[in-house]
Parts: structure tokens; sequence; C-alpha cells
């Protein structure tokens, strides 16, 4: 289980370069200062990674859902070996 929690916790990797990616669209194609992207974007980019992965990690721990995925324990399906 706590290989899986860990696996999965890295989906907020590619949704942190996402906003990483939005944050750059807004500076440089749409010209949005600092002060604006700091009071109304900069949060959820933040934040929503954040929740989303530990949200995801913690309620696969808690209804089972981390199995053998033969090369390690992550979301799979029975029989649960991890």
């Amino acid at each position: 289980n706590a290989q899986g929690f860990f696996i999965q916790l890295k989906i907020a990797n590619p949704l942190y370069n996402s906003a990483l990616s939005l944050y750059y669209l807004l500076v440089v194609r749409y010209g949005w200062k600092e002060e604006r992207l700091r009071k109304q974007v900069e949060p959820f980019m933040h934040a929503l990674p954040f929740l989303f992965a530990v949200t995801t990690s913690t309620a696969s721990v808690a209804l089972g859902l981390f199995n053998n995925a033969n090369l390690w324990c992550w979301l799979a399906a029975f029989p649960s070996n991890c």
C-alpha cells in the first residue's frame, strides 16, 4: 500500500508541469502581469495538483485499490498481493 500510495502521489508531477505551461502561456502570449497572476491564478496552480494527488492516493489506499501491477504495486485488478 505504501508503494502504491507514493507512486500515485507522483501524478502531481505532470499536473504541476501543466500548471507551469499555463503560467508561461498567460505571461508570454497574453501578457499577464505578476500581480494579476499572483491574485487570480497562482493559488490554484499550486493547490490543484497537490490536492488531486493526495486525494486520489488516500482514496486508493482507503478503497484497497493497490494490487500487483507486475512491476510494482499500483492500481490494478485483483488478486491483491501487495
